[in-house]
């Protein structure tokens, strides 16, 4: 199957538009695409506003980089659409994501 998709570029990051589920609804949010990533990361206020938090998560994680390191938690989001694919259903390690704060 072939698929196109719109993207944005910000510096050397693809950016694209994805909306994700949870318990109390779905929110729109901008993605940087990382074809190597394990996650994908959510700002805290995003995965708050479709109604996930710490009491969700079904695992914790520290994110260490070379300034900081942030504590965040992991939750498996009730289905994630991105670059025209919806995944809904699908088993919970294909479905997590990352909560963390991001740096301004």
């Amino acid at each position: 199957m072939r698929s196109e998709s719109s993207f944005e570029i910000d510096g050397d990051l693809i950016v694209i538009d994805a909306i994700v589920a949870g318990p109390t609804g779905h929110d729109r949010a901008k993605l940087v695409l990382d074809t190597g990533s394990a996650l994908t990361t959510l700002v805290p206020e995003i995965a708050e506003a479709i109604g996930y938090t710490v009491a969700n998560r079904v695992a914790r994680s520290v994110v260490r980089t070379a300034v900081a390191e942030e504590r965040s938690y992991i939750v498996c989001v009730l289905q994630f659409t991105a670059i025209g694919f919806a995944v809904p259903e699908i088993r919970p390690a294909e479905r997590r994501i990352l909560v963390e704060r991001i740096a301004p």
